[in-house]
């Protein structure tokens, strides 16, 4: 594994808490951002996920899940918190082949957490982490197959792995910008966070 990836993305992330606490979006600050995941954990999740999740999601959720990451990633943060996993949602960007997908720009986001208010369709790509290096995506695996014409990379729709293996795989880079299921609370018609 390429363990720089894994570095650079536990950095980004912690960047991305601090942005959080700057801009007062409410995170689960339990979630040790630094402590590494044992596999054994890792795999843990990942099979509750395949198992439990991802079938429930499919029978509901029909069609095309590169355009849901949002409302995706709120399932599974509601999912994962109720069995008691800690876990936060993550806004940033992702990097295919070193080309950014969405272009993020962080202020204009925050404009809209400080106003309470969503001014259209927001330009973000959303996941989970546990903390480390764990991404947790619902909608990577159907752009990869469908905007970038590869091959079923992963056995499940929803994505579960470490920053440094994901980039080994298919050169995809998660850029963490701010966390928080907070920003969901004040920006959209729903918040996770209200199930807890």
């Amino acid at each position: 594994m390429n363990k720089d990836e894994s570095e650079l993305y536990r950095n980004q992330l912690v960047k991305a808490r601090d942005c959080a606490n700057t801009n007062n979006i409410r995170y689960n600050s339990n979630l040790n951002l630094i402590e590494t995941v044992s596999d054994i954990n890792l795999q843990v999740v990942k099979k509750l996920i395949q198992d439990f999740l991802t079938e429930d999601m499919s029978k509901n959720l029909v069609g095309y899940w590169g355009v849901n990451c949002m409302d995706i990633s709120a399932n599974i943060y509601i999912f994962l918190h109720k069995l008691g996993i800690p876990c936060e949602i993550v806004f940033g960007d992702i990097e295919m082949g070193e080309v950014r997908k969405y272009r993020v720009e962080v202020e204009p986001l925050i404009e809209e957490h400080k106003n309470e208010k969503n001014k259209g369709a927001q330009t973000v790509h959303v996941w989970i982490t546990l903390g480390d290096d764990i991404i947790i995506d619902g909608s990577l695996y159907d752009m990869t197959v469908v905007e970038m014409n590869c091959p079923k990379l992963w056995n499940s729709r929803i994505i579960v792995t470490r920053a440094s293996g994901i980039y080994l795989m298919k050169q995809i880079r998660y850029i963490p910008m701010f966390l928080g299921a907070g920003f969901l609370s004040t920006t959209n018609a729903y918040s996770p966070s209200l199930f807890f």
